[in-house]
């Protein structure tokens, strides 16, 4: 016990042998306090076999944290400019469609422009209804096709499929992935389907987001009612 009034006794040096231990029993002691990598001094890499070089592990450590930093930075720009290109196409489908006078005018333009618009292989407008539609470029389907195909659902992102005939008539071969958008006229009109189909497996999956989609569903809704009514 130290003596009252006595110096406080300075803690016990450490070896250099006894830290190259610890170090030894503990190897992720520099992870887990990289805070030291600021004020160890690194030796030169000019170094004798077996001993380490901290100047390289430090510039390789930054090295690949810049790596991995600039790599998520690509990947946001890269979604960044791909949703911007997304929103631009689904805003000249919307514009395209509102300005549509009749219902065969829309139908016009969901099988031949939207290919372009929206950069897919094949779009067409179907309807639950019996017989087949008098009007160009809209498809009949069976009643209860539509909720058969999309149960409840509002929109439905598929990949990997073999396309169905009823939506894509002699297309649907070639159909590899599609889009799926629920097109609701009212209580007193059919049942509708946005359906837009890509060559490519996996140019509509389900991880993507549908906001837009939605989006332009409830443009087409409103200009078929529009069109109803005008009809």
């Amino acid at each position: 016990m130290a003596r009252s009034g006595s110096p406080p006794r300075k803690p016990k040096a450490l070896k250099a042998d006894e830290v190259v231990a610890y170090l030894t029993a503990n190897p992720n002691f520099l992870n887990e306090h990289p805070e030291l990598i600021d004020v160890l001094a690194p030796p030169s890499q000019n170094q004798a076999d077996g001993v380490l070089d901290m100047q390289a592990f430090m510039i390789g450590r930054l090295q690949t944290e810049l790596r991995t930093v600039q790599s998520r930075q690509n990947e946001l720009l890269s979604a960044s400019r791909v949703n911007l290109s997304s929103q631009e196409r689904i805003h000249a489908a919307v514009l395209a469609v509102i300005e549509a006078r009749t219902l065969e005018d829309i139908g016009r333009i969901v099988a031949e422009d939207y290919r372009s618009i929206l950069d897919v292989s094949t779009s067409t407008l179907c309807f639950d209804e019996p017989g087949k539609s008098t009007l160009h470029n809209i498809i009949s389907l069976a009643p209860g096709t539509i909720a058969e195909i999309m149960a409840d659902r509002q929109i439905l992102l598929r990949h990997d499929i073999t396309g169905d005939e009823r939506l894509y008539g002699d297309d649907a071969a070639q159909v590899r992935s599609d889009a799926l958008v629920l097109i609701d006229v009212g209580k007193d009109g059919p049942n509708g389907l946005l359906a837009l189909g890509s060559y490519e497996a996996d140019r509509f999956h389900p991880g993507q987001g549908t906001e837009l989609l939605g989006f332009m569903a409830r443009a087409i809704t409103g200009s078929l009612r529009a069109g109803l009514n005008a009809a």
